[in-house]
């Protein structure tokens, strides 16, 4: 008996033994708060893995919590619906986000510097890409916005020098102040004809052989359709902002570019407009 007695304490021993060391294995690789009222996070520092779940906007900035740098991935969960002001700005590492349709607003700057985000797709509940939203994401070479986006905001693709197309849809009716500026890989853009407004410098790019203009070149830039009303101001000059290469501006009346003149029905198919 008393045998018994000793191997069933040396048994529950051993079962304590494990359980404390896999809950202090669990403890030292697993970060948990808060980052809003009702959202909470999990991180997996071995993995990197974060899930963000809950209800309402995540309003904590993930660098303040010094952690940024341990993010690889981020899973928000349904049930989240806002991405606040700078929440993920400055996570160098993170490469893949999942956004769910709960989330119907993402706060300026919520990804920028996130220098090692290769792609990300927009949900179709979102309807504006705001302020600096994935400046210096140099890494970024795709978006997928939805046609639920009416607008993209000043600086939204800024030092974004690896995004190499673009396709904008045609809920859009704004594109804000250097929204692609130094998008230097960018090949290809369409703009719809839903678009009236381009702001100023909003597909500039780096100085290029001379110290006085910015060229910006694009192989494929299609604005607008035959059918449409089209565009009715491009801020700046739009021939120190682009070096236009197979451009068509389908528009019968002209574009008011902010100069004396005006750009007409077409502004060339197979000719280089040339800064001046």
């Amino acid at each position: 008996m008393k045998r018994v007695l000793s191997l069933l304490l040396a048994l529950s021993i051993l079962c304590s033994l494990s359980v404390s060391t896999g809950f202090s294995a669990y403890a030292a690789t697993t970060k948990t708060g808060s980052c809003g009222e009702s959202a909470t996070y999990v991180l997996d520092t071995a993995t990197g893995a974060m899930t963000i779940s809950g209800s309402g906007t995540i309003t904590s900035k993930f660098s303040d919590k010094d952690i940024h740098m341990d993010i690889n991935s981020v899973t928000i969960q349904s049930g989240i619906t806002g991405i606040g002001d700078g929440a993920f700005r400055f996570c160098g590492f993170l490469t893949s986000i999942t956004i769910p349709d709960s989330v119907t607003s993402i706060g300026n700057q919520a990804f920028s510097e996130c220098e090692s985000l290769t792609s990300i797709t927009i949900p179709s509940s979102v309807t504006s890409i705001r302020t600096s939203v994935f400046n210096n994401c140099t890494e970024l070479t795709s978006v997928t916005i939805p046609s639920s986006v009416t607008s993209i905001g000043d600086n939204a693709f800024d030092f974004c020098t690896s995004l190499t197309k673009i396709t904008i849809p045609n809920s859009v009716t704004s594109i804000g102040d250097n929204a692609f500026n130094q998008c230097l890989a960018l090949r290809s853009i369409t703009i719809p004809s839903s678009v009236t407004n381009i702001g100023v410098g909003a597909f500039g790019s780096a100085h290029v052989g001379r110290s006085d203009r910015q060229v910006f070149d694009i192989e494929a830039l299609d604005v607008g359709n035959e059918d449409a009303a089209g565009i009715e101001r491009i801020d700046g000059d739009v021939e120190k902002s682009l070096n236009l290469i197979g451009v068509q501006v389908h528009r019968h009346d002209a574009v008011d570019t902010g100069r004396d003149e005006q750009v007409g029905h077409q502004l060339g198919t197979d000719r280089h407009a040339q800064p001046k």
